[in-house]
């Protein structure tokens, strides 16, 4: 059982992480885009943006519902968006890394040969684009398997029959709802 001072700590800290990660990926799209004085390829500003819009769908649609269910201490946003948020959690994530790893590939590629010209074209930045989406589909895909086999993990309940939410931590509130609601 978590104390109230714990709590109150994550709160804060999970408005924070929102609050920051929102205003920072924004401002980051905004000098990549309109300030010429960043200079980079634009293999490396694609990826960029393609970051930032990841992170700010994960504050919007992961972060901020569960901060929202931890201060209610329930579920209320039904039962269809809990899956949504239970597979946005993990396929933002995959998302984040392969975008990464393809910039780490591309700063690589840039120091490994500086004279050649690496100019990258339209389709090539959204070949990288299609890649991450497809390769952060597969959280999707797996997370339907685990719902639909009954497989997922699932809170029990307290010795009163009721959930509780200093029993439950953030990301098990949804999971919860479902339970209560079957």
């Amino acid at each position: 059982m978590e104390r109230p001072e714990t709590i109150v700590i994550q709160m804060i800290w999970n408005q924070m992480t929102i609050f920051f990660s929102v205003i920072g990926n924004t401002f980051v799209i905004y000098a990549t885009l309109c300030h010429k004085a960043i200079q980079m390829d634009k293999m490396s500003i694609w990826i960029i943006i393609n970051v930032c819009v990841v992170d700010i769908a994960n504050s919007c649609l992961v972060l901020l519902p569960s901060l929202i269910a931890q201060y209610k201490g329930n579920w209320m946003f039904g039962k269809s968006f809990c899956y949504i948020h239970f597979t946005y959690r993990y396929s933002f994530m995959v998302a984040n890394i392969v975008l990464l790893n393809f910039l780490s590939l591309n700063k690589l590629l840039r120091c490994l040969y500086p004279l050649r010209n690496l100019s990258s074209s339209r389709r090539q930045r959204l070949t990288v684009t299609l890649i991450a989406a497809a390769l952060s589909a597969i959280p999707m895909c797996w997370s339907q398997y685990l719902w639909a086999q009954g497989l997922l993990f699932v809170p029990e309940r307290s010795h009163d029959g009721q959930l509780h939410q200093s029993d439950l931590g953030s990301n098990q509130i949804c999971f919860a709802y479902l339970y209560s609601a079957d």
